[in-house]
């Protein structure tokens, strides 16, 4: 349910997102919801919104997000289109991950990268599509767990958390929920 669009000197907006079922292909209840690569549907809702449709290039094979860096950014380079400048757009508690990555898997030096995600309040954010309160507890569980655990990896750079992220963390855990 994520997208990022990346947004170069030349005016061209690349949007990611696969038809796949990697993770970033997955709703908090664990599975896709979309028929069709989220890159598609968010090109619809720019066009709708007034861009050109000849001003967007898609990505649609990531599968997770250091795939979306390395495909988008070979998207634009196979267009001949520096990536000067890039917008990340994310759901509110994916943000720091998504930087994160970009951060360490970003192939071009010297780009310019904000993170931005929709006002969502958490409690309209259930719902039919992304399962229930106990489903998205979960799976913002995951994404702390993949902050803390993937630098190890070499999959996004360090991030400080805090002792007070941890310990609602461990409550979390300690009441039962399961990350995802």
């Amino acid at each position: 349910m994520s997208v990022c669009c990346y947004a170069s000197c030349h005016s061209k907006r690349a949007f990611k997102g696969s038809d796949r079922k990697g993770s970033e292909c997955q709703s908090p209840k664990g599975h896709c919801v979309w028929q069709r690569p989220e890159a598609e549907i968010f090109t619809d809702v720019a066009v709708k919104m007034g861009v050109p449709r000849d001003r967007i290039l898609l990505e649609t094979r990531a599968t997770n997000t250091g795939e979306n860096n390395m495909f988008s950014y070979q998207v634009l380079m196979e267009q001949s289109i520096p990536a000067c400048r890039v917008i990340l757009v994310q759901q509110p508690f994916m943000e720091r991950r998504v930087y994160a990555t970009f951060l360490q898997q970003w192939p071009a030096e010297n780009t310019q990268a904000i993170v931005t995600s929709p006002a969502l309040q958490l409690q309209g954010f259930p719902n039919h599509q992304v399962g229930s309160m106990q489903d998205l507890i979960g799976y913002m569980l995951g994404v702390l767990e993949r902050i803390r655990d993937y630098p190890q990896k070499g999959f996004q750079v360090e991030q400080e958390i805090s002792s007070e992220a941890l310990d609602a963390y461990q409550w979390f855990l300690q009441a039962g929920y399961r990350p995802k």
